[in-house]
């Protein structure tokens, strides 16, 4: 599969959100960008790009990854991640999840606590 631009942009939202994460954890984050857009009705890069929505693209978020450290093995696990996504070469870890958190980081940056959203979200996965 030739990835396009927005695919790309969703290659790379995934390698910076996902870093530290399995392939599986990689995967549910390309599936929360995918479910995005067929939920929201929305373009990938809208989607993607939207305010406070992905915090590697947040001006000042503390857990911005900077691209020129993203390695090629990532990079290559991302774009895994997003193929399978996108043309339902796995099945949706997150069972149709918008949203994801990493509770434990969120909670070390935030001094304990969770972002008022959280409250209100159904948990799938």
């Amino acid at each position: 599969m030739k990835l396009d631009d927005a695919l790309v942009l969703a290659k790379f939202t995934v390698a910076m959100e996902a870093e530290g994460e399995s392939k599986a954890g990689k995967l549910g984050v390309a599936y929360v960008i995918y479910n995005r857009t067929k939920v929201w009705k929305k373009s990938i890069s809208d989607v993607i790009l939207a305010d406070w929505q992905f915090t590697c693209w947040d001006r000042g978020s503390p857990t911005k990854q900077r691209l020129d450290v993203i390695t090629d093995a990532l990079m290559d696990d991302a774009e895994s991640a997003v193929h399978d996504a996108f043309t339902g070469g796995q099945p949706d870890p997150t069972f149709g999840a918008t949203h994801y958190i990493n509770e434990p980081l969120t909670r070390s940056i935030r001094g304990g606590s969770l972002p008022d959203w959280v409250e209100k979200m159904e948990k799938t996965a």
